[in-house]
């Protein structure tokens, strides 16, 4: 006997063979083991696709953090870097205060105790000495005070460029010019003590710059060359003018810079081993450099130990 559904109504048979209802019997496990592997099937993937999204928001936050993680490794990196950078410049900040201590003490402490043994002198001994003793120790007293005013004026010119307060101000001048105005008042101060040898092709170049900046390079570099060098001897003095450019030699045959201390040249207060008994301040070279720089160029140079050095000065066209 076989009860089956057809069409919405049930259908009574009788008589069928077994093997017949045996097989409708399997159809219908079969169907049913279909059905329930394609709701496992579904669910599985169901859990599969609720826990993949899960790892994804976990892997999302893991990302997260170990960006954040790297980031702030970054940051202490830097700021280690940073703090390593602000020791040094602190080391270097005490090194240059110390040298600027020692070189004021004893830059002052010299003209300071010659004007005061002149005036002493000139006091107990005014009525003996004669006109022309007094005249030696008022000069002396006068270049002392000079030398004073000069390291003072060199360092607020420090001060300035530092904080960037110099204001460069190019007009045209005779450049031939400036550089003979600059020979006579380093030739004055020398006191013909050693001889200029200025070199030129034109009495006249005219030249965009700012002729104080240009005039205070050209002058210190010629009282070094002046004061590094031996009595009598002769220091050469170039211009060059080019197409863009204009360039200044100055040649001397001095005690020279010792081939290790070269790259410390430009370092303010620095002073060669060899220039030590030598009075100085070590902010000539510093200034001049800095100034160069303002002016649209730059200052080389070329030494030999105890046999002179030259320094050049390029200055290029706005």
């Amino acid at each position: 006997i076989l009860w089956f559904y057809s069409r919405g109504r049930i259908f009574y048979t009788e008589g069928l063979p077994t093997k017949i209802i045996s097989s409708c019997t399997n159809i219908t496990e079969l169907k049913n083991a279909q059905e329930k592997i394609e709701q496992l099937n579904h669910s599985l993937e169901e859990k599969v696709k609720d826990r993949t999204a899960r790892l994804e928001y976990v892997l999302k936050e893991l990302q997260g953090e170990i960006d954040i993680r790297k980031t702030i490794s970054e940051e202490l990196m830097a700021a280690k870097d940073e703090l390593s950078d602000l020791l040094i410049k602190e080391k270097d900040l005490n090194e240059l205060k110390s040298r600027f201590i020692s070189m004021v003490s004893h830059e002052y402490r010299t003209p300071l105790t010659v004007i005061l043994s002149s005036v002493s002198i000139m006091e107990m001994y005014g009525e003996k000495l004669t006109e022309k003793e007094i005249g030696h120790h008022l000069t002396k007293i006068k270049n002392s005070i000079q030398k004073m005013t000069t390291l003072l004026e060199d360092i607020i010119l420090i001060s300035k460029e530092e904080a960037g307060k110099i204001e460069v101000v190019k007009k045209e001048v005779n450049v031939v010019e400036i550089c003979r105005k600059v020979l006579d008042d380093i030739s004055y101060i020398d006191n013909k003590q050693h001889s200029f040898d200025f070199i030129h092709h034109a009495s006249e170049y005219i030249w965009e710059t700012d002729e104080k900046l240009l005039s205070h390079v050209l002058s210190n570099l010629l009282s070094n060359a002046m004061k590094y060098s031996p009595v009598n001897s002769t220091v050469k003095f170039e211009f060059m003018p080019g197409i863009n450019d204009v360039t200044f030699r100055i040649t001397d045959s001095g005690i020279g810079i010792p081939k290790e201390e070269h790259d410390k040249m430009f370092e303010p207060f620095f002073r060669c081993k060899n220039a030590e008994n030598i009075p100085g301040t070590g902010l000539g070279l510093y200034i001049s450099k800095k100034f160069s720089w303002l002016l649209g160029g730059d200052i080389t140079f070329n030494s030999v130990y105890k046999k002179g050095s030259t320094f050049i000065v390029k200055l290029k066209s706005n």
